[in-house]
């Protein structure tokens, strides 16, 4: 047997470990290719139609007494003039509460679905929806719309996927399952809840006009409430206030058990276009404060 040269030994070796790169080039080839299909930038709301957004619906299942018991949540914001309102949808009123929403959460709401951002496909079956959690019984559903009611994004969002930290989401226009950032989760924990939509501010910005850091250092209210006192009963106190704007307030209070339930009357300021007049003098929600948060605005009105 012939026996092979230290520099044919060489050239074999050589050979052996180029096949090896270009069967390992191969095997990765289809998987990059993938990935760049899987993936794509976009925009869960066109940056385009950020100015025309006039009404946000969103939805959200509760469980009842069982994990198979499900009803939808739904709080419905809308634009009038520069003032956002809202009412809770499935408050079962027939003529539910309008309260002032919060601006603060309203814009970033906005501007965290108009923002540019990478999504990763994870299904292009609709059977898979169940499996997501993006089905219609099982979604948080934040659906954005123009003045004339006109959809102009409405997205399905589902559960989190535990290993990449994004959170599954489907379009109503695509039955294809994708995986956005979970930056967009902070407005679908207890999405759906009007206390978390409304302005949490005892002077509400939209009748102040006070700035986000003057209203961060007042009194703040708790939840909003569906209730209505008898017709017999009067509130145990009422308190009114000026404000530099010349808009108006007036709190009757109520005790209730241990806690004050809340029920405000705003007139707007002279400078108030027609559409925010409307708007603010429309309000007509109730929420509950803590005794504590009772005290120190029965002191703030004592000290006027």
């Amino acid at each position: 047997m012939k026996r092979l040269s230290a520099k044919q030994g060489v050239l074999i070796f050589y050979a052996f470990d180029a096949v090896l790169v270009f069967v390992l080039a191969l095997a990765f080839l289809p998987l990059n290719k993938k990935k760049s299909l899987s993936s794509m930038d976009t925009a869960l709301l066109n940056p385009n139609n950020v100015s025309s957004v006039a009404q946000i619906k969103i939805s959200q299942p509760v469980e009842q007494n069982s994990p198979l018991q499900k009803d939808m949540q739904t709080v419905r914001l809308f634009k009038s003039g520069r003032v956002w309102l809202g009412i809770d949808e499935s408050s079962g009123l027939e003529n539910p509460f309008v309260w002032p929403a919060d601006t603060s959460n309203v814009a970033g709401l906005i501007a965290e679905a108009a923002k540019i951002q990478k999504v990763f496909l994870a299904s292009s079956k609709v059977t898979s929806w169940n499996d997501f959690c993006v089905d219609k019984d099982s979604a948080s559903e934040v659906t954005f719309l123009d003045k004339d009611g006109a959809i102009l994004s409405s997205l399905f969002f589902g559960k989190e996927n535990k290993l990449s930290g994004r959170i599954y989401f489907r379009s109503w226009e695509s039955g294809d399952v994708y995986e956005c950032s979970s930056s967009f989760s902070s407005f679908l924990s207890g999405s759906a809840s009007p206390s978390f939509w409304s302005d949490p501010f005892i002077y509400p910005q939209c009748v102040t006009e006070y700035s986000r850091q003057k209203s961060d250092s007042l009194l703040r209210h708790g939840h909003l409430e569906d209730i209505s006192p008898a017709m017999h009963l009067k509130p145990d106190f009422v308190f009114s206030k000026d404000f530099e704007n010349g808009s108006l307030a007036k709190f009757s209070i109520y005790k209730k058990d241990e806690a004050f339930i809340v029920i405000p009357l705003f007139v707007p300021g002279p400078a108030f276009g027609d559409e925010e007049k409307k708007a603010v003098a429309s309000i007509n929600y109730r929420y509950s404060i803590s005794p504590s948060t009772f005290e120190k605005l029965k002191k703030e009105f004592s000290n006027e």
